[in-house]
């Protein structure tokens, strides 16, 4: 059997984190880190994988990257809405590791990312509109976070489990 580099990183990333059994220092940089999401019932730890920023021709980003986890199957689209649908009115979402940084349904998370972040459901419902209908984004896809300076995004990913 024959491992790509991706892979082999990958695995090696997983049992360096887990040997020292700490978060990546930038989630930003890490191959795979975790976030705190709720599922309706309680909030869970998950581990996402971060993709790179994909670059389409003229250098525009691609709105709708995620992990090579990511898939159009109905199912997994079908958790993604179940996802945005327990997005909270009363809660505001945090990248700090106290709190949610945003909800989960199944394998597919809506979520905040970036340091130092904070958005109320007002902004995940406009993050949710962008992806859906601005980017046309099918399952997986980002928004970034008006006035961060793209330091913060809302995005829909494959997660761990949920």
């Amino acid at each position: 059997m024959q491992f790509s580099s991706f892979a082999l990183l990958a695995i090696l990333a997983s049992a360096a984190n887990a040997l020292t059994d700490s978060v990546p220092a930038s989630p930003e940089n890490a191959l795979a880190h975790t976030v705190n999401l709720f599922n309706g019932v309680n909030t869970t730890t998950v581990t996402i994988g971060r993709p790179g920023m994909a670059m389409l021709a003229g250098g525009r980003k691609n709105m709708c990257a995620g992990s090579s986890r990511c898939t159009n199957k109905q199912g997994f689209r079908d958790q993604c809405k179940e996802a945005y649908m327990k997005v909270d009115p009363n809660s505001v979402y945090t990248t700090d590791r106290n709190g949610s940084g945003g909800v989960c349904s199944g394998t597919c998370g809506f979520f905040l990312e970036g340091g130092g972040c904070r958005a109320t459901y007002e902004e995940f419902e406009e993050a949710y509109h962008t992806i859906r209908n601005t980017n046309n984004c099918l399952t997986c896809g980002y928004a970034f976070k008006p006035r961060t300076g793209e330091k913060c995004w809302i995005k829909f990913d494959y997660v761990s489990h949920c």
